[in-house]
């Protein structure tokens, strides 16, 4: 995130403002959205935890399309992003700490992991109108 200082007169109304930097990830985001993907797992995990399950799964795809090789520190990486663009909602990035990533990974084994990647894989099929007679 960038913060926009030292504007010309004409521009003082964006002083102040902030501006990021995302790339493709909105688009990355949408996809997500579609599939609902955040939604699924959180209907297949339960969960009463401060961050839910979904939005840790979608962060951290995002996260991983955008270049960073580690899976921790996801509250650094959401730090600098418009998370509200990206997750559909505004929450904090301190909200995303490795204590609350570790605790939904756990619910998530607990709950299937394999069971929950082929609920999304056939409604991406499904949603994407995917054609599963080549899958080899």
């Amino acid at each position: 995130m960038k913060r926009l200082n030292e504007l010309p007169p004409e521009l003082e109304a964006l002083d102040g403002a902030e501006s990021y930097a995302h790339g493709f990830l909105p688009l990355a985001a949408a996809y997500c959205r579609r599939l609902g993907l955040a939604e699924l797992i959180d209907a297949l995990v339960p969960s009463k935890m401060e961050v839910s399950p979904g939005l840790v799964v979608q962060a951290m795809v995002l996260d991983t399309l955008s270049g960073r090789s580690p899976l921790y520190r996801l509250e650094d990486f959401l730090s600098g992003q418009d998370i509200e663009l990206l997750l559909g909602t505004a929450i904090e990035s301190r909200k995303f700490n490795d204590t609350n990533i570790g605790r939904s990974l756990d619910a998530i084994f607990d709950a299937g992991a394999s069971k929950i990647l082929t609920e999304i894989g056939i409604r991406a099929a499904r949603e994407f109108k995917l054609d599963a007679s080549v899958v080899s």
